[in-house]
């Protein structure tokens, strides 16, 4: 499958999961241990900002590359998307499932589609989708489907850290079961599908990319999605730890008075 890949864009495939893009400081967190709900709310909504752009920049893809072969391709991973054309199995679909029911969960409350919706989006996730939207409309076609594999090549992984993570939240489920139908939307992508999918990105390129230069069109935009996915995590880590930080904080300031200032002393000097 990798014979007919450019070696400088097999290298970059070779070296994603050394990247910050898969290997960060959020990640850790989320495998580490579970969210409060504040915390759980902020990765919900900017994960779910990000993810519901999918559909849209595969059929960009299509758009933006004239091979019939290259698009029939692309077109397979957008029909599975897409839930084979059943709505209720989209994967933008399950994955609404499944975060407002754990946010229910968490928060002790039925939680709304509508409730996470109205919350704003962070900096980081409002910077991913324009500068992805970017790379996809690009007048390049070997652009476009470097995006689109660097999309794909990261997906099984980051699917599978969030899964390891995801099951931190399994003693809120009555049974083994039950956690695992409503975790559907990860075993949809871990597996044969997201597997397929990359199969099908790496297949792609490798028919259109024929030049020197068609090659280094499709690296620079495999280097420009592992950029601009590592500084999504990073800046969705940074709100996080700011979070906490507010809120050790005003418990500090609910202290008596003598606390507060021993707090205060004992804080390092930087």
């Amino acid at each position: 499958m990798t014979d007919h890949v450019a070696p400088a864009v097999q290298e970059l495939l070779d070296g994603v999961h050394r990247h910050p893009a898969l290997d960060n400081d959020f990640y850790a967190l989320w495998m580490g241990q579970p969210l409060g709900f504040e915390d759980l709310r902020t990765f919900a909504r900017n994960y779910l900002g990000r993810i519901s752009q999918t559909p849209a920049v595969i059929a960009l893809t299509i758009l933006g590359v004239q091979d019939t072969e290259v698009r029939a391709r692309v077109s397979g991973t957008l029909y599975t998307e897409l839930g084979c054309a059943d709505a209720e199995h989209a994967h933008l679909k399950l994955l609404e499932h499944y975060l407002t029911d754990l946010l229910s969960r968490v928060g002790g409350r039925s939680f709304t589609l509508g409730e996470l919706q109205r919350a704003p989006l962070l900096a980081c996730t409002q910077a991913f989708s324009a500068a992805q939207r970017v790379l996809y409309t690009s007048e390049h076609p070997c652009g476009i489907l470097g995006a689109h594999l660097a999309q794909e090549w990261l997906a099984y992984p980051m699917l599978a850290k969030l899964y390891e993570g995801a099951r931190l939240y399994m003693p809120l489920y009555p049974s083994i079961e039950s956690f695992h139908e409503h975790a559907e939307y990860f075993h949809a992508h871990i597996g044969a599908t997201e597997k397929a999918h990359r199969r099908e990105a790496l297949l792609a390129a490798s028919r259109l990319c024929r030049t020197p230069k068609d090659w280094a069109e499709l690296a620079g935009s495999i280097e420009r999605v592992l950029h601009i996915t590592a500084d999504y995590w990073a800046g969705m880590f940074r709100a996080l730890r700011a979070s906490a930080a507010r809120r050790s904080q005003a418990s500090t300031d609910q202290l008596p008075g003598p606390h507060k200032a021993t707090d205060a002393i004992s804080e390092p000097q930087m």
